[in-house]
């Protein structure tokens, strides 16, 4: 391995803590996808010279899918520019929305790109000057908010802990190895993304006393449990590639390969709505009158789980109503009407992942109502009864029972 530019692998501070479900730079996924010099024109005041760092990069990058070249140079420039890398650190590390805003459009296409990149599991060492491993307790959970550069060899970030700092070893599941879009790819730099969990193995130190703290990254989804997708068959196409993707990003997902004709309605009640984390339900005129759905739903919101509507229709057009109405009523719905190119699909799914994530973090720190045992055959009755009774045409389902 050549020589390395080594403090992008050390830091000189430890990060604060906050709940899990603090995020400070959710409002980035708001903003549109502008290119790269557009995204910077605002940071001119914090990086002087930033929009002609952009253009180089823009000119030097390499055009490799699955990036576009915007967020290609949106990596090239960060790994680039030393001040650019310090000063976004530097904003993200203060975990205050108001000053991270005019950083939104750059952070909107470099999550994107970093987003885009498969997940690696691999292990990761991190220097950090000036603190023991004491702030590190056993199955403590740290959240670190900046763009964390790691490398894959002991060395690189051991020069820079000495004997004042840690050293961390991380068990990583979700990093991004940018070196084939970086400035220096021999570097083989590896990132960790804003908001990355941190649960401490334990602490220990070597044999010349370097303090080492071993650390793994969180799973985005609990042991044994899944997001189950919910839909009518006619969207089987589009509902396939969005599985693929969260499959792609370590997403476990449970979701019946034949819609909403079921052949196992016991199956989904039991397993696909009880053991999901959350329940994306893709919304059209069809699924509003299945009433295979229409149970799925209703029994999710009934055993309290959280739901997040994904449009696949166009609300100029069509908009939920009656019984899914009053279920979706308040939501932020995730756009998928317009995803007939495959670029536009993986951002939308990633932005659907970041909706995920979000909620169920808000959700494991608030509190909920108790909710009463699951009652399966119960709902596959009343399941049945709906699909075999004419009376159910004139009455409103979501009162039926």
């Amino acid at each position: 391995m050549s020589c390395t530019r080594s403090y992008r692998f050390v830091a000189s501070y430890l990060p604060e803590s906050h709940p899990v479900y603090y995020n400070p730079i959710s409002d980035y996924r708001r903003q549109p996808l502008v290119p790269l010099e557009e995204a910077v024109k605002d940071l001119v005041s914090f990086v002087p010279g930033v929009e002609g760092y952009a253009a180089q990069a823009k000119k030097n990058c390499k055009n490799d899918p699955p990036l576009s070249r915007n967020e290609s140079a949106a990596i090239y420039l960060y790994t680039k520019e030393k001040l650019f890398f310090e000063r976004l650190n530097d904003v993200l590390r203060l975990e205050y929305p108001d000053a991270l805003k005019p950083w939104f459009p750059f952070l909107k296409l470099f999550m994107i790109a970093l987003q885009k990149l498969p997940p690696c599991q691999i292990k990761l060492w991190r220097g950090v000057a000036d603190i023991t491993n004491s702030n590190f307790k056993e199955r403590d959970v740290h959240t670190w908010w900046s763009v964390t550069s790691c490398t894959l060899h002991l060395n690189v970030a051991g020069v820079f802990a000495d004997q004042r700092g840690t050293l961390f070893c991380i068990d990583a599941i979700y990093g991004r190895n940018i070196a084939q879009y970086s400035a220096f790819p021999k570097e083989e730099e590896i990132v960790l993304m804003p908001g990355t969990l941190l649960r401490v193995k334990g602490a220990r130190s070597d044999t010349n006393g370097l303090s080492i703290v071993d650390l793994e990254e969180c799973p985005k989804i609990s042991q044994g449990k899944h997001v189950m997708l919910s839909y009518t068959s006619i969207n089987q196409d589009i509902v396939s590639n969005i599985v693929n993707i969260l499959k792609g990003e370590n997403i476990p997902v449970w979701f019946d390969g034949n819609g909403d004709m079921k052949t196992d309605m016991y199956e989904s009640l039991a397993n696909g709505v009880e053991n999901a984390v959350a329940v994306c339900c893709f919304l059209t005129s069809d699924y509003e009158q299945s009433l295979s759905c229409q149970s799925e739903l209703q029994y999710a919101q009934k055993r309290q789980k959280l739901i997040i509507p994904c449009m696949l229709s166009n609300a100029d057009t069509w908009n939920p109503s009656g019984w899914l109405e009053q279920i979706t009523r308040g939501f932020v719905f995730v756009d998928f009407h317009n995803v007939s190119e495959s670029t536009n699909i993986d951002a939308k799914v990633m932005e659907l992942i970041d909706q995920i994530e979000d909620q169920i973090a808000e959700k494991q720190n608030r509190q909920i109502q108790p909710i009463e045992e699951p009652s399966y055959l119960f709902e596959l009755i009343k399941w049945h009864y709906k699909q075999n009774s004419r009376i159910e045409r004139l009455m409103n389902p979501a009162e039926s029972f």
